[in-house]
């Protein structure tokens, strides 16, 4: 289950990112390319959730893991 508070002031996401192994990277840049977070997770993944005030309402940013990369926006 997901839940969002409206009146946070920082974003979150959360993405499907495939199967991918303990030590993938995984990695964050947001609209003019800046790294928000680069992280190589201890366990195997598939579902990514992220938040922080560096994600801002509206905006899109990049998220990629291992050979799957894809934009979203942050709601």
């Amino acid at each position: 289950m997901a839940q969002s508070f409206s009146s946070s002031e920082q974003g979150v996401i959360a993405v499907s990112v495939g199967s991918q192994s303990a030590g993938t990277e995984l990695t964050v840049t947001d609209a003019q390319g800046e790294t928000l977070l680069s992280w190589s997770p201890g366990l195997d993944y598939n579902v990514f959730i992220y938040s922080s005030p560096q994600l801002v309402s509206g905006a899109s940013c990049t998220v990629s893991a291992g050979t799957v990369s894809g934009e979203t926006q942050e709601n």
